[in-house]
């Protein structure tokens, strides 16, 4: 993502939408010779992965969504983060948030502290319009058009996508298989990694033998 890692953050305020990350996420595979590729996303990643597996059919051999959905974020969420980062900083958002990603003890000291040292290490801007990309969104109408195999990965206690929503996605696509994760939220793909792993790695085994 753009503002993440070693990813540029385009100039404050650009115009992010979902065909703009969607473009990024072709530009990689571009960058490294692939005409088709196994597309794994997880949060707002998913949704751009089922966006790019309608908007690009004959570039995504395989989808995989983690704990993302079809239906986007509300912007009350969005004021809410933005008032917490203004109003007490970045380190007061990520406390908040970690809460939402992870149960009591789901991880040990020191892989807690790891994640929450790198989630503190985002931009403002960057999460922001993020998140501002998924207000409104909706891609019910064409999930229909997503013709590969599809692995939806969910928590049972994700904060913002409860799992009834997972379930519409998943009646809604041609070809999916569903696997909820028990006792997990919205860090899932940490905290139950090693499940996460195993399911994609038999769903790819399966669908491409």
């Amino acid at each position: 993502m753009r503002g993440y890692g070693g990813s540029e953050l385009s100039a404050a305020h650009a115009a992010w939408s979902l065909d703009v990350l969607a473009d990024d996420v072709l530009a990689v595979a571009d960058a490294a010779g692939l005409d088709r590729v196994h597309l794994v996303g997880e949060s707002i990643g998913g949704t751009i992965a089922l966006y790019c597996a309608i908007r690009n059919p004959e570039r995504v051999r395989t989808l995989t969504v983690s704990n993302g959905g079809h239906v986007g974020a509300s912007i009350q969420r969005v004021q809410a983060w933005k008032r917490t980062i203004d109003q007490q900083g970045i380190k007061a958002w990520s406390d908040q948030f970690m809460r939402d990603r992870f149960h009591d003890k789901a991880l040990d000291a020191d892989r807690y502290r790891w994640y929450a040292a790198m989630q503190e290490g985002w931009k403002r801007d960057a999460i922001l319009d993020a998140i501002g990309v998924l207000v409104g969104t909706d891609l019910s109408s064409r999930l229909g058009e997503v013709g590969c195999p599809a692995l939806l990965m969910h928590p049972d206690g994700s904060p913002f996508i409860p799992v009834d929503a997972v379930l519409d996605l998943y009646k809604r696509l041609p070809d999916a298989r569903l696997q909820v994760i028990a006792h997990a939220r919205h860090g899932m793909p940490f905290s139950h990694a090693g499940e996460c792993a195993r399911l994609l790695r038999a769903f790819l085994d399966d669908t491409c033998p």
